[in-house]
Protein backbone atom coordinates (compact mmCIF):
# COMPACT_ATOMS: atom_id res chain seq x y z
CA UNK A 1 0.00 0.00 0.00
CA UNK A 2 1.23 3.04 -1.10
CA UNK A 3 0.09 6.94 -0.29
CA UNK A 4 1.67 8.39 -3.49
CA UNK A 5 3.74 5.72 -5.60
CA UNK A 6 1.28 2.97 -6.05
CA UNK A 7 1.43 3.39 -10.08
CA UNK A 8 5.12 3.72 -10.63
CA UNK A 9 5.59 0.97 -7.60
CA UNK A 10 2.93 -1.50 -9.77
CA UNK A 11 4.79 -0.34 -13.14
CA UNK A 12 7.97 -1.02 -11.69
CA UNK A 13 6.87 -4.78 -10.94
CA UNK A 14 5.70 -5.12 -14.08
CA UNK A 15 9.26 -3.67 -16.00
CA UNK A 16 10.42 -6.82 -13.92
CA UNK A 17 8.33 -8.82 -15.34
CA UNK A 18 6.28 -9.83 -12.60
CA UNK A 19 2.32 -9.10 -13.00
CA UNK A 20 0.94 -6.28 -10.59
CA UNK A 21 -2.83 -4.90 -10.27
CA UNK A 22 -3.18 -1.24 -9.21
CA UNK A 23 -6.28 -0.51 -7.41
CA UNK A 24 -7.22 2.50 -5.03
CA UNK A 25 -8.86 3.01 -1.55
CA UNK A 26 -9.24 5.41 0.99
CA UNK A 27 -6.92 4.91 4.47
CA UNK A 28 -6.59 6.77 8.05
CA UNK A 29 -4.90 9.14 6.25
CA UNK A 30 -6.90 9.99 2.58
CA UNK A 31 -6.52 7.99 -0.70
CA UNK A 32 -3.99 5.63 -0.92
CA UNK A 33 -2.62 2.92 -4.49
CA UNK A 34 -2.81 -1.10 -3.05
CA UNK A 35 -0.89 -3.04 -5.68
CA UNK A 36 -1.05 -6.90 -5.01
CA UNK A 37 1.52 -8.70 -7.20
CA UNK A 38 1.29 -13.01 -6.41
CA UNK A 39 4.78 -14.01 -7.22
CA UNK A 40 6.75 -17.39 -5.74
CA UNK A 41 7.93 -17.80 -2.69
CA UNK A 42 11.48 -17.59 -3.64
CA UNK A 43 10.96 -13.96 -5.74
CA UNK A 44 9.12 -12.35 -2.81
CA UNK A 45 12.63 -10.93 -1.48
CA UNK A 46 13.32 -9.16 -4.44
CA UNK A 47 9.95 -7.74 -5.34
CA UNK A 48 10.00 -6.70 -1.44
CA UNK A 49 13.26 -4.79 -2.68
CA UNK A 50 11.33 -3.06 -5.57
CA UNK A 51 8.62 -1.83 -3.13
CA UNK A 52 11.61 -0.72 -0.86
CA UNK A 53 13.44 1.15 -3.56
CA UNK A 54 10.30 3.30 -5.00
CA UNK A 55 8.69 3.78 -1.69
CA UNK A 56 10.21 3.14 1.23
CA UNK A 57 7.31 3.99 3.06
CA UNK A 58 5.17 1.60 1.43
CA UNK A 59 3.03 -0.99 3.53
CA UNK A 60 4.11 -4.15 2.57
CA UNK A 61 1.91 -7.53 3.54
CA UNK A 62 3.71 -11.16 2.22
CA UNK A 63 0.30 -13.44 2.56
CA UNK A 64 0.41 -17.27 1.21
CA UNK A 65 -1.24 -17.97 -1.36
CA UNK A 66 -3.48 -21.71 -0.62
CA UNK A 67 -4.19 -21.77 -5.05
CA UNK A 68 -3.88 -19.54 -8.10
CA UNK A 69 -5.70 -19.83 -10.83
CA UNK A 70 -5.59 -17.66 -14.34
CA UNK A 71 -3.41 -14.34 -14.48
CA UNK A 72 0.01 -13.85 -15.31
CA UNK A 73 2.87 -15.62 -13.34
CA UNK A 74 6.52 -14.52 -13.58
CA UNK A 75 8.25 -17.84 -14.76
CA UNK A 76 11.65 -17.72 -13.68
CA UNK A 77 14.26 -20.10 -15.23
CA UNK A 78 15.81 -22.25 -12.89
CA UNK A 79 20.23 -22.69 -12.96
CA UNK A 80 21.02 -26.44 -13.96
Amino acid sequence: VSRYKAQRLGDRIREAGYGATVAWGSGQRGSVGIVSATVRRQEVAAVCRLADEVDPDAFVTVEEARAVRRGYMHITQREK
